[in-house]
């Protein structure tokens, strides 16, 4: 046997040298065995799939490894990676039609694209090897698979894989800001806050197990679809030994498990956006007040093309608070995210999964990259900790910064950023555990040294202990002897704390007030057998969740606290017959929907999988168990599409065991035996083995194909990405404008610059520059017309790219503000005229709040008409 090894091997060898760039061996299971514990060769990576697909990535280097894991993740969800990638560019419109044009107008206005190119030097040396590899990994993937890319497919550059990953950080403060202009304007345009951005999370100290090691849970409630899909990995190099989640089309492990530490996060709510109120230049809207003086807005304008139909001319306006984001009735709304201009969290991602100990961690924490997230940690050493983590400002005065502010004061600006020391948190509590299931940091544990009153509220705005965090408080104080199998049960627990407060002031009122409610049909005494048979458990066999919940739907709107719930004595008349009525209207519901007070709660509360059907346990928010699962109904089936969506077990021994479990499953191809496996056992309320040493990889591989997959990264000199070109699509001729041109060379290696600008003009090789920081060229088009610029690039090797294009307009302007501009910069005096009339316009409209919109439109066109008929009799 040692000899057919030693055979293998020469002929792995001699594929190597040869230069294969890609082979799979398909031999004895005793290959594989070797395999994993040779030294594997800097260039190479070994890609090994255990019993649920799940793949543990091996590298020789660092940069191996991250290719692996993009071509593995290609594997599994090619096209929705290359979905989110153009989502975050604005470019979704360009090949799906225009129903996406909402979405790339708002990637747009966003410019997370922009702020990637801009500043991806920024990142560090390690996370520009593990993007550039990744997206390589995923290239090499596409160009050896041509048949499982999209017709529209284009190769992946590092910079879209960043700026996914800054959308997925950014869309957390965006939705703060949208719940802030709704508070203030009532926009049903503006969405509150999404209520799926839940979580549980704990970690216990070693003193309250019965094996007596640390053990940390994480369970993130998230939307199982779209931006926020899970996808599990572990992966091995020099300075990596990590497993756990990560999303799609981004590296590394983003909650998880390394060989020393483990660590959580669940959503918590600082107040990391403000929307400002801007006050427009009645005579140029393209100006707003500060501070008395008019600031001249940055105008963007761009061309989206569509599928099937006519290029979108689009305009974006930005002021120093940033981008406008409504403009209607006479107001106009800025937002500012306390991450806009940031590049991302993919640094402190990776310095998570590189840490070793408690002050590795707290170090990666201080980079600040997190927009927020309640963390818990643990590790092998026996410490637990946590912090509300939040990147988050000062704020001044005593202004309501939960609505837009006064945007033309510098009163209402952000001060610094908050530091670390001031954030809520505590290392190894007297209680020996944390929970945060979206709770406010002083009920993380019963003697958590962490006191309510102490942070301003931009920093905890919340004072929420729910149902979840009650219920997990419960579970794990009252327990010195945690196993296993008990935590498991616990994060999968289904009982309702609402249906344990409220049912029994339900029968307290159906004793006293049962004969005097109307009740034609006789429904109240059926149903009140069935809420009697009710254990308060949403489990997939369970008859009576449906009408429980129909009813705790109703009830919770009589605002009962469970911290402090009424005494049944307490309740008035009124009370208790609403409580009844609210059941007999559930009751009937049943009987229209369903045609019975009972049905299987898993027979309506279901996963589908393609053509397969699930039955789950769980709820939703109106039940609110610790086990959560909840979506859309159609025809009174609740087809699930959020909730516990991650979820993972870490007991912190030496070697780390682990377990996992999630909704979707590895693959998303439904001809995959890997597209519902773990589906299944998310259906049954099972974990899976979340294999973590080499010897339970080895004995747990892929019986379908337990060979690994073993790449060799491309040798060859590769040729820049093509350039990215970015700057004004359109304007005035006879300006200057300024354009930049972003390119990434695969092998780090310098870069050059050929551009032809379209009207005659060519700028030949210019450089060399840095691989991966933004040029900025200017150039003035003399002439109107419509141009298109023509980039290209090479490395100090001469390898080139394709070219890049952008269109460019230049026609005659026309807009009367931008003429009557020019006159008034030619009279200095006319100009302060001006700035006083529109200062008493701006008063006078205050003033008078009853005067329409448009009667103020009216006035300042015909104050502009007869200023000009003034100047042009003055002029002659």
């Amino acid at each position: 046997m040692r000899k057919f090894v030693s055979i293998c091997m020469i002929l792995i060898l001699l594929f190597s040298i040869l230069g294969i760039g890609e082979f799979n061996i398909r031999s004895i299971r005793e290959v594989n065995l070797n395999n994993i514990n040779i030294s594997i060769p800097q260039n190479e990576v070994h890609i090994y799939r255990d019993i649920y697909c799940v793949p543990h990535i091996y590298g020789g280097s660092n940069k191996a490894m991250f290719f692996g894991e993009g071509y593995a993740q290609a594997e599994d969800h090619l096209e929705q990676m290359l979905i989110n990638y153009l989502t975050v560019q604005g470019r979704m419109a360009e090949i799906f039609g225009k129903s996406y044009l909402a979405s790339d107008k708002e990637m747009r206005l966003l410019r997370v694209t922009n702020v990637v190119t801009e500043k991806y030097h920024e990142l560090s040396a390690e996370a520009q090897e593990a993007v550039e590899a990744f997206a390589q990994g995923i290239n090499y993937y596409m160009e050896t698979h041509p048949e499982e890319v999209p017709e529209w497919a284009t190769p992946v550059k590092p910079w879209e894989v960043v700026a996914w990953g800054k959308m997925i950080s950014l869309s957390r403060p965006l939705s703060r800001l949208w719940s802030d202009i709704r508070r203030g304007i009532n926009d049903s345009k503006f969405r509150e806050e999404n209520e799926i951005y839940a979580s549980n999370e704990w970690v216990v100290a070693p003193e309250k197990t019965a094996d007596g090691y640390a053990m940390l849970q994480t369970d993130p409630h998230l939307p199982w679809f779209g931006m926020n899909s899970w996808y599990e990995v572990h992966l091995v190099s020099d300075d990596y030994n990590v497993a756990g989640g990560t999303m799609w089309g981004v590296p590394g492990v983003m909650i998880g498990h390394n060989d020393r530490i483990a660590w959580a996060l669940t959503a918590n709510n600082p107040d990391t956006a403000d929307a400002y109120i801007e006050t427009i230049n009645p005579f140029n809207p393209h100006q707003y007040l500060y501070d008395g003086k008019w600031l001249n807005m940055e105008v963007v304008k761009e061309k989206i093309k569509v599928a099937g139909s006519e290029t979108v001319e689009v305009e974006f306006l930005y002021t120093h608070h940033g981008p406008i984001v409504y403009q209607k009735d006479g107001l106009t709304i800025a937002g500012k995210m306390s991450t806009w201009e940031h590049i991302g969290p993919l640094d402190q991602v990776l310095a998570y999964d590189r840490a070793k100990n408690l002050d590795d961690f707290k170090e990666a924490v201080a980079l600040r990259q997190h927009v927020r997230w309640n963390h818990v940690y643990g590790d092998v050493d026996g410490n637990i900790f946590y912090i509300w983590n939040g990147r988050v400002f000062h704020r001044q005065g005593k202004y309501d910064y939960t609505r837009p502010v006064d945007g033309s004061t510098s009163k209402t600006e952000w001060g610094e950023l908050v530091s670390l020391t001031e954030l809520p948190q505590e290392t190894n509590p007297e209680s020996k555990f944390f929970q945060n299931c979206n709770t406010a940091p002083w009920y993380v544990n019963p003697l958590t040294t962490i006191t309510k009153g102490e942070y301003p509220d931009y920093v905890v705005p919340t004072d929420n202990f729910g149902a979840r965090g009650i219920r997990a408080t419960n579970l794990l104080d009252a327990d010195w002897n945690l196993t296993i199998e008990e935590m498991m049960e616990i994060s999968l627990d289904t009982y309702s704390l609402y249906a344990e407060v409220l049912i029994p002031l339900l029968q307290y009122s159906y004793q006293r007030e049962r004969n005097n409610v109307s009740d034609p049909n006789g429904l109240l005494p059926q149903a009140m057998n069935v809420i009697n048979a009710w254990d308060y458990r949403a489990e997939s066999d369970t008859e009576e969740v449906a009408l429980g919940r129909l009813w705790i739907q109703k009830a919770k709107k009589m605002g009962i606290n469970l911290l402090n719930p009424p005494s049944p004595n307490e309740l008035t008349i009124e009370e208790m017959q609403e409580a009844l009525e609210f059941l007999i209207e559930a009751a009937q519901t049943m009987l229209d929907t369903y045609g019975s007070l009972t049905i299987t709660w898993g027979n309506i509360h279901v996963l589908q999988r393609n053509n397969k059907i699930f039955p789950l346990s769980g709820a939703g928010g109106i039940l609110s168990p610790l086990h959560m699962a909840h979506g859309p109904i159609s025809n009174g089936i609740m087809y699930c599409d959020a909730g516990s969506s991650y979820m993972m077990l870490v007991q912190l021994s030496n070697p780390i065991r682990a377990w996992s479990v999630f909704p979707l499953s590895e693959s998303n191809d439904p001809n995959s035996p890997h597209y519902s496996d773990i589906s299944e056992l998310y259906s049954q309320k099972r974990y899976k083995p979340a294999w973590f040493t080499k010897e339970e990889i080895l004995a747990n591989l892929d019986p379908i194909d337990p060979n690994p997959v073993m790449l060799i990264l491309p040798k060859e000199n590769k040729s820049p990405d093509i350039p990215d070109i970015d700057g004004q699509a359109s304007g005035k001729a006879g300006e200057k404008y300024s354009y930049k041109f972003f390119t990434i060379d695969p092998d780090g290696d310098n870069v050059y610059y050929y551009i032809e600008w379209g009207d005659g003009e060519t700028e030949k090789w210019m450089g060399p520059y840095d691989s991966g920081k933004q040029v900025i060229v200017n150039h003035t088009w003399n002439k109107k017309g419509d141009y298109v610029i023509r980039a290209k690039a090479k490395d100090t090797n001469g390898a080139e790219s394709g070219w890049a294009t952008l269109e460019i307009s230049m026609p005659r302007s026309k807009q009367f503000f931008l003429q009557f501009g020019r006159i008034r910069g030619r009279f200095p005096l006319l100009e302060h005229i001006l700035s006083i009339l529109a200062w008493e316009k701006i008063g006078n409209i205050k003033k008078r709040l009853s005067l329409r919109v448009l009667e103020v439109r009216m006035i300042e066109k015909f104050s502009i008409l007869c200023i000009l008929i003034f100047i042009t009799g003055v002029l002659g």
